[in-house]
């Protein structure tokens, strides 16, 4: 399969859950062969509402050992530790999901250590809550989403808000719960609920509000986060551009962020079928990508198929440039070192480069005068842009930064000039949005529009 990518032992002491105290101090790696074991399955996730995790610790050469376990929920905002056993096994049943790193350490009567880490996902087939009214936010909470008041969003709003569109997330699923994405899903009314029949005839049974390719459920609920931040800044009722737009959540990534083209090639064609069958403008966004030299012949010959597939039948795919190359840091040159599908020539693409607030390219995008289309704000790492977190009960937003972020700021755009005009075609749409963009100095030899977005100026020009 070809993979999609996205854009200290010592002094050891802990607090349990219950307040207790725990020290393990190591003094040398003396302990050979040590490993964790899960005595209930070998799969290395668990659902949240089925399943409970057991452990136990094995270890080949040491006696008398002492264990310390600590689970960690590494996909908030600051890794956090949510768990800590000392001795035997463990049980314990999660309460968030997202990927964790379980820790084993180990010490013998000589202070000898062992170590021990596995990564370890929990997801989960929450159903959805359902439609619920528009929240109501103050003018002082508006102005963490700076992105917003950078475009001009509340001017931009009096033009369209993207009704009638619908925005299909190709990532890690979406936090289809969270109180600002929930007034925004997309319901296929062409399916009965919970009657486990095929009622549309797509081959998916209850996909009503989405599909999850990576356990072939309609439960796309996203455990990894990146693809509620994309639903946040693309179509979210607070955080979004077109905040009346609609998210279709297609889930091709797994709880580790891993994902595969064959995936994301399937969710193209189902996204597509789904806009001819319900008669609806569809704009997919897909915030991944793959290098040239990393895609084989068949796949890239399939992509190419999927992504003329759309273009044949109306749907409009958003992509990013791209973070950098192997360090993600430093832009690269697309026309140079193309990368897939934002290089592909097709007209219903467009392609797009992260900027600051100001408009200045960040040291991290990609670019390309021919295959770079726009760019738009992506966040840098001390002004990031603020969206939907997966985890609301928690925390309702978090600051991100990427080409992956920009793309979703582009596809809400792109859905307002539809909706305020239904009769666009999606070259159309790329078009108003190149010709309307602000040239700056730093971005003219740089992408085609030699410039960053300007939605008032689109959508003004498109009435």
């Amino acid at each position: 399969m070809i993979i999609l990518r996205l854009l200290a032992l010592g002094l050891l002491i802990m607090t349990t859950s219950t307040g207790h105290s725990l020290e393990i101090a190591c003094e040398g790696m003396g302990i050979n062969g040590v490993s964790i074991k899960r005595l209930d399955s070998d799969s290395k996730t668990v659902d949240l509402q089925d399943q409970i995790a057991i452990f136990q610790a094995v270890i080949a050469d040491a006696q008398h050992v002492e264990y310390l376990y600590e689970w960690t929920l590494v996909s908030l905002d600051e890794p956090t530790t949510v768990f800590v056993y000392k001795n035997s096994k463990f049980i314990f049943k999660p309460k968030l999901t997202g990927k964790y790193d379980i820790i084993l350490r180990v010490q013998n009567p000589s202070n000898d250590c062992g170590y021990h880490r596995m990564k370890f996902g929990v997801t989960s087939n929450a159903p959805f809550l359902g439609v619920t009214e528009v929240p109501v936010i103050g003018p002082e909470e508006f102005k963490q989403f700076d992105h917003l008041v950078a475009l001009n969003a509340q001017k931009l709003w009096q033009c369209g808000e993207g009704e009638g569109v619908v925005i299909a997330v190709i990532d890690s699923g979406v936090q289809y719960n969270h109180p600002h994405l929930r007034p925004n899903i997309w319901l296929n009314t062409m399916e009965i609920p919970g009657d486990n029949i095929d009622n549309d005839n797509n081959g998916k049974i209850d996909d009503i509000h989405g599909w999850d390719f990576v356990h072939s459920d309609p439960f796309p609920l996203d455990d990894y986060g990146h693809g509620t931040y994309i639903a946040g800044l693309s179509a979210s009722s607070v955080s979004g551009i077109a905040r009346k737009a609609k998210i279709l959540p297609l889930k091709i990534m797994d709880t580790f962020g891993s994902s595969f083209v064959t995936s994301a090639i399937e969710a193209i064609k189902y996204a597509t079928d789904l806009s001819v069958s319900n008669s609806v403008p569809m704009i997919i966004n897909l915030s991944s990508s793959i290098a040239h030299d990393l895609l084989p012949v068949e796949y890239d010959k399939m992509f190419k198929q999927a992504v003329k597939y759309a273009q044949d039948r109306g749907v409009m795919i958003i992509a990013p440039s791209g973070n950098g190359g192997n360090d993600g840091m430093n832009g690269m040159d697309l026309d140079i070192y193309p990368e897939y599908p934002s290089c592909y020539p097709n007209d219903n693409i467009i392609t797009v480069a992260a900027t600051n607030l100001a408009g200045v390219m960040t040291g991290y995008s990609n670019y390309g005068q021919q295959s770079v289309d726009v760019a738009a704000p992506g966040g840098t790492t001390g002004h990031s842009l603020m969206t939907t977190h997966f985890h609301p009960e928690v925390h309702l937003y978090r600051g991100v930064v990427g080409t992956s972020h920009a793309a979703p700021v582009v596809a809400g755009l792109a859905a307002v000039l539809w909706g305020q005009n239904k009769s666009l075609t999606p070259y159309e749409i790329r078009q108003i949005i190149i010709d309307t963009s602000t040239t700056t100095a730093g971005l003219e030899k740089r992408v085609l529009s030699g410039g960053w977005i300007n939605p008032l100026r689109a959508c003004l020009s498109n009435q």
